[in-house]
């Protein structure tokens, strides 16, 4: 889910822990507000990845690693 870049990492921790997020993904530009939401939620260092270079985030591309280039072959749409 989204999340307001207007926000703080204490108020991104709560919404993290919060929603019961298994990975947070940040670009570099918020770097600050995404290690402290990170850290706030306990969540896994393992499970954080950056778009871009932030300490303490995996890179996005490891994420992608190994998926799908395009979208699946049969699908519905949403309600």
């Amino acid at each position: 889910m989204p999340v307001n870049h207007h926000l703080v990492g204490p108020e991104i921790a709560w919404i993290v822990a919060d929603s019961g997020a298994k990975v947070l993904i940040a670009h570099e530009r918020y770097a600050e507000a995404a290690i402290a939401a990170a850290d706030g939620a306990g969540l896994a260092k393992e499970r954080r990845y950056a778009v871009g270079e932030s300490p303490g985030f995996r890179a996005w591309n490891e994420l992608l690693a190994g998926q799908p280039g395009g979208a699946p072959a049969e699908r519905t749409g949403g309600w």
